[in-house]
């Protein structure tokens, strides 16, 4: 499915109709699969924050996958990440669709081929960390769960600044400046893009304040520590007695990533704006079919 997805990405495959812009069908059903999509991350991470909070953990502030670690929210934790992702693949095809049949009308190079292509692969990587990182909570397993949280994070970085350089190209084509739609959409891309690479440089700054503050906590036997005492000692981790949450520093880099994935969200959402300027001009051109026909 993936070989297909990367050919059709390329325009490689002769299974797009001869015509570019003519509707697909489900094509319908993308929209309502991301936003189903964000939607059930935005309410996973409410309530297992809530669940949280009624443990009598720090309010400020845990990180996401803090809320993954222990009892109910654990399984709610798993649950979410695990919709979210299949929503996110029922989506991507038509998505790189939308978007290769702009590449063949417009006869953009074959750099826009390839910018195309690196954010299918971006959009499986987001998938992929979204699928496996509920069954790899840190306090088991840090290396696995690292791995996963940066396909989440570097692969929905470049899916949000690689869509703006996609728009930027095709905004470059004359024709398509008649069916730009979800002008709102189009504005908060690069903003956005702008507060993905700000918030990373505030969290790294922040690390870099809890490495000053407490320099043994990051070493290798104080990582291990922390993973005994999340395991072993849950309330003594939650309730920032000890371990990360203990220090300021750590509490305003988890403030960061909260930040971060709600950027991420809200590009992702951007993104469908491909998909709707498809349909108008899919909707247009019928339009004037119909006319030349009648």
């Amino acid at each position: 499915f993936l070989l297909v997805l990367i050919a059709l990405s390329m325009d490689a495959l002769p299974l797009l109709p001869m015509q570019p812009l003519r509707r697909l069908p489900g094509h319908s059903l993308c929209r309502p699969a991301i936003c189903l999509a964000a939607a059930t991350l935005v309410l996973t991470f409410v309530v297992c924050y809530i669940l949280w909070l009624n443990k009598g953990c720090q309010a400020f502030l845990p990180y996401i996958s803090d809320l993954g670690l222990h009892g109910l929210s654990r399984s709610l934790f798993m649950t979410g990440l695990l919709v979210s992702a299949i929503c996110l693949t029922l989506a991507l095809p038509h998505v790189v669709v939308a978007r290769t049949m702009f590449i063949r009308v417009f006869a953009l190079p074959s750099s826009t081929k390839v910018l195309n292509l690196s954010l299918l692969l971006s959009g499986c990587i987001v998938i992929l960390g979204l699928f496996g990182l509920g069954f790899a909570p840190w306090d088991e397993d840090l290396d696995v769960h690292l791995l996963f949280a940066e396909c989440i994070f570097l692969g929905g970085f470049w899916w949000a600044a690689g869509s703006w350089l996609l728009f930027h190209r095709f905004h470059r084509a004359a024709d398509y400046r008649g069916w730009c739609v979800s002008p709102l959409s189009r504005k908060v891309q690069l903003p956005l893009c702008l507060l993905n690479a700000a918030t990373i440089a505030y969290v790294t700054a922040c690390f870099a304040g809890a490495k000053a503050e407490d320099p043994i906590m990051f070493e290798q036997e104080g990582l291990r520590k922390l993973l005994r005492l999340a395991l072993t000692d849950f309330p003594a981790y939650c309730e920032g007695k000890q371990g990360l949450h203990a220090l300021t520093w750590i509490n305003w880099a988890a403030l960061g990533e909260w930040i971060y994935c709600l950027s991420l969200m809200l590009g992702l959402l951007a993104s469908v704006a491909d998909l709707e300027a498809h349909n108008a001009a899919a909707a247009r051109s019928q339009i004037v079919s119909a006319d030349v026909v009648s």
